[in-house]
């Protein structure tokens, strides 16, 4: 039993209209340069230049010897650039650039030898006529770049018109058309272009051009010329652009005198494929990586297109610098290269299913692809080549026979041809001239095995010339079976219910039988005779030659593979080849009958319903296929912004959509449309269109302008986020049909103007909202207002209750949710919301020494009344957010801080066993605060910010405070300088006098310690904790003590502050000893004087409480090389710094003995005045300060108790 593998289908598009039609192909002479064909011509600029005039390498020719290129100039005049011209001149008089090895570089043109200046000799456009494919998508990619400053252009496309664009002078104050509608854009809502960048793609409509750069019935009134929505009047569409890009967009360096000094040079900046051309990516459009749409789909119709360019924006520079003094000027700037502007055809590929064998897959190349190979896209005018092969394993009367090749027209029909295989036509093919096997390899399949591309070997291949959209299904057939070729749908099993036999049909008794794998794998044979109708076997054949009485098997239709959307396929018949070659369709059921007596190896007839097609008997000697024909449902939704609930709502009152693309003599089966009535008038809310897979079809929005709907663009739903993303705000949308894919455009329509509500809460509670200010009159209350699209609202003033902000949001009050009435552009039904006048209260407890910490508390004031956060029974929640930033940013967003990982957070119902309460008040009222203590405080950071924040939940709504700076240099300063300090009202102004007089040396000691602390410090040393000290642990002094201990003390400057000990033991021999089984220090400050420091003994330390064990067994001790190092860093304050700390060192022999030190007796300030250096300076002064001022304040309150 030979054993076979089954393929399924690869599921790619098969287009199957047949027409007469021939593909479209453009012609034009060599020498007419009026119009480029399908692509834009001589985007460098390059045709002719050797040409050109060039003086200091710039050169002003004619437009006649500009080929393909014009200008709305006056005089007729470009302006072209080469590198090293005065256009550089900014790079030029950079005197640090010219030091560096690539300088030359930076006074390149973009791509080749020449470049142009938009702004030149007079303040025009220049544009390119193209004949265009209606449907198809254009992509375009451009270099630009400013010349002493940021420069802005704007890149217009639309269609062709009556008459030349022109302006009627050189000079004054008439512009061409191009110009006209950008200087118009400038001044419309939400035109908003970048820094530097592209902006978003905007549609304005204009009327036709008129000559002197007017318009068709122009009026004095621009907007009657040019509009953002589409009339009956004004209907010509262009797709605007504005791109900015400075003088220059890289970045080096120079070293000068040993420094380093960074640089600006001159550079172009890339837009659109110029950035990169990854077409699967650039075709989302609005979604793109890019950030902006760079396509451009031409409308039905609209075979001729303009591509434009006009200056936005441009300044000249005083000196040439962006330093200098800059003044609008029209003639100069805008430097331009490198301009693409192409078409991209898809090009699809299927294959039957390898149930009888089929092929191991299909290979395309190209000189461009995108895409899966399976549906790839490439340039037109490009060449792709196609590889196949059978299976490996398959059986061996499996054959490929050619391939449908469905070729769409510019008019939105296609052409179905079949590419059999090449049999000698035109001769041997290896003998063939080269020219002649070009042309047999584009009309036929070459029979070529152990083929190698793409490191395999293929058995066939041909070529396809690319000029439109292309789908190719290859076709595979096994005799004498009739193989159903679904197509990429559900796999085909004859059984009327599919679900039994194979996906093709035998006849006989050897024939009659389907190739299946069983659950292990193996190949079996399935009996499928009850399928068959009227079959009888008669006995007296042989084996090989049986005697049949012919039978017939009916068929039923292709189902849709289950992984395909819902809806979104539609089964369109069985297609075959008759004899010659013509595609003939049949229904899901027919009837198939074999006659194997006709013929050398059969005929198989086909009845369609009850009418016998007389042509169709088909030789049935290498086996017949029918192939699935498929097309692929795009929806169109209309949609109209709801003002009352604030939500896009499938509706035709603010417009409609269509189908434009499909022909006429197929809109009866390929267009369903669902309808809507409006003021007696029905309008098609929503469009389904078919069409195979690959091609395009063109939905088209129109809005209902004379009830002041405007157009807002389409948009589609992301099935991951459940996001509406814009794809595009042309009117015309194409898109390209994806086998199994029910894609939907929704076409969203908005009112001109928008309503702006204003509710209040009386109570403050959320549920409490109703309309601001209700008369009689004014149901939705007296400041309600209906804004024109893009303005902005008023402010209400003088009402009734006095309100200064309005917030966004009915839950939140917050400085992220106050409106702005001035700087906010109404797009939508805008509601606000304000509520009884509020405030929040804080109070902040400092300790103004060491350890450094901060209370503080807060809670809001609504209505005049303090809101008690512990009893009152409308509050649900309260936090506090406490985030150490760094010392230069600038204080977040609350919701920056909120969302912060690193934040603090406690609260009523997180962390709240680190709340801390107070009910203290000035006003004699009580009500509990809530707070947190915090104390990662230092001195050497004490300007790094700490952002604090606090939220109250209040009936419902949420008070969200202002961000407070707690950093430990504005508590100093505010508790200094606090005029409520009783230091200023307490006691008797001499005492007053001398307070502050102490308080201002103190802070100026702490900021001078700020000033000499290194910023940004890590940690220079290792500290560890001190240990409590056992006496009982450790054995007196040996007597004889055979070691000498010598050891240094330096100060730790920075915080926690410190002592720090390096220790050497020796023995008799002097020399280093290090193998102990314990060594350490134990260490005392002596803070109270109970040490007689003229009398210290090692047992006043052994014997005090407070005394700190440092040890290698207590694993806080470091050190290396023989060097025992401590690191004391105890409770030692600045208050202490003139205290004495007494220390004693020892080690612990294998023996079990201690040897000890004599105690070594320092002060942290007797060693810093030791010390010259700035910060040990300040650390002294900063202490004396410190204690002087502490003293001075016992004092004064033990005199004035």
């Amino acid at each position: 039993m030979k054993k076979t593998k089954r393929l399924f289908s690869l599921i790619l598009a098969f287009a199957f209209l047949f027409s007469t039609f021939e593909i479209v192909k453009f012609s034009a002479s060599t020498t007419d340069t009026r119009y480029s064909v399908k692509h834009l011509q001589n985007g460098n600029f390059e045709e002719n230049v050797d040409k050109y005039t060039f003086s200091s390498n710039y050169s002003q020719p004619n437009k006649t010897n500009v080929p393909y290129w014009d200008t709305t100039a006056y005089e007729g005049k470009f302006e072209f650039f080469k590198s090293e011209s005065a256009h550089f001149n900014v790079t030029i008089k950079d005197t640090e650039l010219q030091k560096d090895p690539n300088y030359a570089k930076y006074k390149k043109v973009a791509k080749g030898d020449v470049a142009a200046e938009l702004n030149a000799d007079e303040e025009s456009s220049i544009y390119q006529r193209i004949k265009t494919v209606a449907g198809s998508t254009y992509t375009w990619g451009l270099s630009h770049r400013g010349r002493d400053t940021t420069d802005r252009m704007v890149l217009i496309i639309g269609p062709e018109q009556p008459v030349d664009p022109s302006k009627p002078s050189k000079t004054g104050e008439k512009k061409d058309q191009f110009v006209r509608i950008t200087n118009w854009l400038k001044h419309q809502y939400g035109v908003n272009y970048p820094e530097t960048g592209c902006s978003k793609k905007y549609t304005v409509y204009s009327k036709p051009f008129a000559a002197s750069g007017k318009f068709v019935n122009e009026e004095s009134n621009e907007n009657k010329n040019i509009s953002l929505i589409e009339t009956d009047e004004i209907n010509q569409e262009w797709s605007v652009w504005v791109i900015s890009s400075p003088y220059c967009n890289t970045k080096g360096e120079v070293t000068e005198s040993g420094i380093k000094k960074i640089y600006s040079v001159n550079g172009w900046s890339n837009y659109g494929t110029n950035v990169f051309n990854d077409f699967d990516d650039i075709i989302k459009g609005a979604s793109s990586s890019l950030g902006y749409d760079c396509t451009y789909t031409v409308p039905k119709g609209q075979t001729e297109t303009l591509f434009a360019f006009c200056s936005y924006s441009s300044k000249k520079s005083s000196n040439g610098l962006p330093n200098g003094t800059l003044t609008d000027d029209s003639t100069y700037g805008n430097l331009l290269d490198d301009i693409n502007f192409d078409l991209y055809q898809p090009v699809s590929s299927s294959i039957t299913p390898g149930g009888i064998a089929g092929a191991e897959t299909i290979k395309i190349t190209s000189d461009i692809i995108t895409g899966k190979s399976m549906h790839s896209v490439i340039r037109d005018g490009g060449h792709c080549t196609l590889y196949t092969k059978k299976y490996e394993e398959t059986l061996t009367d499996c054959t490929f026979t050619g391939a449908y090749v469905t070729v769409n027209n510019a008019d939105g029909t296609s052409v179905t041809k079949f590419r059999k295989i090449y049999a000698g036509e035109y001769g041997d093919f290896d003998t063939l001239s080269d020219e002649k096997r070009e042309e047999v390899e584009k009309e036929y399949f070459i029979h070529k095995p152990n083929t190698v591309a793409d490191n395999k070997e293929w058995d066939y291949y041909t070529k396809i010339t690319v000029e439109s959209p292309v789908s190719v299904h290859l076709i595979y057939t096994k005799a004498p079976f009739v193989l159903y070729d679904s197509n990429g749908g559900m796999e085909y099993y004859f059984s009327p219910d599919n679900k039994d036999g194979g996906n093709f049909v035998g006849f006989g008794n050897s024939f009659q039988k389907v190739f299946l794998k069983n659950a292990d794998g193996e190949i079996i044979y399935v009996d499928t005779s009850e399928y068959y109708r009227n079959y009888q076997d008669y006995t007296g054949g042989t084996e090989d030659e049986p005697k049949v009485t012919p039978g017939f098997y009916i068929s039923h239709a292709a189902l849709p593979n289950e992984k395909w959307d819902k809806n979104s396929s539609k089964f369109c018949g069985w297609s075959v080849l008759d004899n010659s070659g013509k595609q003939i369709i049949l229904n899901g059921e027919h009837t198939v009958t074999y006659d194997p007596k006709t013929g050398n190896g059969g005929i198989v007839s086909f009845r369609d319903g009850n009418n016998v097609i007389d042509d169709l008997q088909l030789d049935a000697t290498h086996g017949v296929t029918l192939t699935a024909l498929w097309k692929f449902v795009n929806r169109a939704q209309a949609q109209t912004y709801n003002s009352e609930t604030g939500e896009y709502e499938d509706s035709v009152v603010g417009g409609y959509v269509e189908e434009t693309l499909i022909p006429n003599a197929l809109r009866g089966s390929d267009v369903n449309e669902s309808y809507q009535t409006v003021d007696g008038a029905s309008r098609i809310v929503s469009v389904d269109a078919a069409a195979d897979a690959g091609e395009k079809i063109m939905f088209k929005a129109t809005s209902d302008y004379k009830n002041d709907y405007v157009f807002k663009g389409w948009y589609c739903k992301n099935q991951k986020t459940g996001e509406y993303e814009l794809r595009s705000v042309s009117s015309s949308i194409a898109v390209t049909v994806e086998e199994g894919k029910l894609n939907t455009y929704y076409a969203r329509f908005q009112k001109k103007s928008n309503p702006v509500i204003f509710k209040y809460t009386s109570n403050g509670s959320v549920d409490g909202y109703k309309f601001y200010d209700i008369t009689d009159d004014h149901k939705y209350g007296k400041y309600y207002q209906e804004v024109p699209l893009g303005a902005t609202a008023t402010q209400p003033t003088g009402d009734t209750k006095n309100v200064k902000i309005w917030f966004t949001s009915p839950t939140e009050r917050g400085t992220e949710y106050i409106f702005d009435f001035e700087n906010t552009p109404i797009t939508k039904q805008t509601i606000l919301y304000a509520g009884p006048p509020f405030a929040y209260n804080y109070f902040n407890y400092f300790r103004l020494k060491e350890p450094w910490y901060i209370n503080t508390y807060g809670t809001v004031k609504v209505d005049g009344k303090y809101i008690d956060l512990i009893n009152d029974k409308n509050v649900s929640d309260y936090n506090v957010y406490i985030l150490k930033g760094t010392l230069d940013d600038s204080a977040p967003l609350p919701s920056a801080i909120k969302s912060n990982s690193k934040t603090i957070k406690v609260g009523k119902s997180i962390n709240s066993d680190q709340l801390i309460y107070n009910n203290v008040t000035n006003s004699g009222k009580t009500f509990n605060r809530a707070g947190i203590k915090f104390n990662d405080f230092y001195l050497f950071n004490m300007k790094t910010h700490v952002w604090v924040v606090f939220d109250f939940t209040y009936n419902g709504v949420k008070y969200t405070s202002t961000v407070k700076d707690r950093c430990l240099y504005n508590n100093i300063t505010t508790y200094m300088k606090e005029a409520s300090n009783k230091l200023y009202t307490d006691y008797p102004p001499e005492k007053q006098a001398e307070l502050r007089a102490a308080q201002t040396v103190l802070l100026n000691s702490i900021k001078a310690i700020y000033d000499a602390s290194p910023k940004n410090i890590t940690e220079p040393t290792p500290y560890y904790a001190g240990a409590t000290f056992d006496k009982s642990d450790y054995l007196p002094a040996t007597e004889d003590n055979p070691y000498t201990f010598e050891s240094t003390t330096a100060i730790r400057n920075i915080e926690p502050w410190g002592l720090k000990y390096s220790i050497t033991v020796k023995n008799e021999e002097n020399q280093i000893v290090t193998d102990f089984d314990d060594y350490g220090a134990v260490v005392f400050t002596d803070k109270d004087g109970v040490i007689d420091e003229n009398n210290v003994s090692i047992d006043d330390l052994l014997d005090n409480e407070n005394s700190v064990m440092y040890s290698k067994s207590k694993n806080n001790i470091y050190g290396e090389n023989g060097a025992i190092e401590v690191c004391y860093v105890n409770n030692m304050l600045a208050l202490d710094f003139d205290k004495n700390t007494y220390a004693v060192f020892f080690v612990k022999d294998s023996n079990g003995k201690y040897y000890y030190s004599n105690v070594v007796t320092n002060s942290y300030n007797s060693i810093a005045g030791q010390d010259t250096s700035d910060i040990s300076k300040s650390i002294k002064a900063y202490s004396e300060a410190l204690i002087n001022y502490t003293e001075l304040v016992k004092q004064a309150e033990g005199n004035n108790s």
